[in-house]
């Protein structure tokens, strides 16, 4: 990620924020209408238009991120998980194309995620279990970037009554 000056510092205190609001009506075309359309999740819609951006403001072709997910995915008939509690969070590098347009970069983006075996939890495997594999994939440089999309929590937020 660009830097402000050869010494530029990543830190709180010179972040800045930037805040979009949504009305109902792109809302839904976000959640729904976009998916629906493109038969893909939110979450590739969302990666898809950040790649995009940073693509844009970066000048660079590629955007790395370190992909977070719930790690659950079924790897036996033999290894039932359902009643496991405890976090089994997957952390996994990903390696985008910027799209020249939004919608060719949601289909290849959408197929670029599919494609990946298991969600990605095969590299933490390879990171954390195999001593051959390990000491190569410790020494890459994480993600300057990490996307983790949790869900829809609009009814959990709504108060009582």
């Amino acid at each position: 990620m660009p830097l402000d000056g050869p010494r530029g510092h990543n830190t709180i205190g010179r972040s800045q924020t930037y805040e979009a609001v949504l009305d109902a009506t792109e809302t839904r075309a976000l959640l729904q209408d976009i998916p629906a359309v493109f038969h893909t999740r939110i979450n590739d819609v969302l990666l898809t238009a950040v790649t995009h951006t940073l693509g844009t403001w970066t000048g660079h072709d590629h955007i790395r991120y370190d992909l977070e997910g719930h790690g659950r995915e079924e790897l036996s008939d033999n290894l039932d998980t359902s009643r496991t509690t405890g976090w089994f969070t997957t952390i996994s590098p990903l390696h985008l194309p910027v799209p020249t347009t939004l919608t060719n970069g949601l289909k290849q983006i959408k197929e670029l995620l599919r494609a990946r075996p298991r969600h990605g939890i095969g590299y933490g495997l390879l990171a954390h279990t195999n001593t051959h594999t390990a000491t190569t994939l410790h020494t890459a440089t994480p993600a300057q970037i990490s996307f983790n999309y949790l869900g829809q929590f609009d009814q959990t937020l709504v108060p009582p009554g």
